[in-house]
């Protein structure tokens, strides 16, 4: 078992990432319900600097899964500016274009 704590929203850094990334993952179903507490997990997963760019790539993914709400998207906008990993703003403009550019992409995520 993956221990989090909630409070900080960081994983302890004994885990390996691909732990710590199916950790991420196991709230697939959470977030596709919207629930606000996973919504602010993944969040601040994903714009920890210090987290590993294959864990914060699945909060990303999670995170659009999740519909958050505006604010939350500003944050992870203005995030992307000082980003500092390459990865991590690749996979981002890359998901954002690709999504911002479908016909129908809400229809398409509800398979995910």
């Amino acid at each position: 078992m993956v221990d989090f704590n909630a409070q900080s929203c960081s994983f302890q850094v004994d885990y390996s990432p691909m732990i710590r990334t199916k950790a991420v993952i196991s709230l697939h179903k959470l977030a596709h319900d919207s629930n606000e507490r996973v919504i602010h997990i993944l969040s601040t997963i994903f714009q920890n600097p210090s987290e590993s760019s294959e864990v914060r790539m699945a909060a990303f993914t999670l995170l659009i899964l999740a519909n958050p709400p505006a604010f939350r998207w500003q944050k992870m906008a203005v995030s992307t500016w000082f980003e500092p990993s390459a990865q991590v703003a690749s996979f981002v403009y890359t998901t954002l274009y690709s999504l911002a550019n479908d016909a129908l992409p809400l229809e398409n995520l509800k398979d995910v």
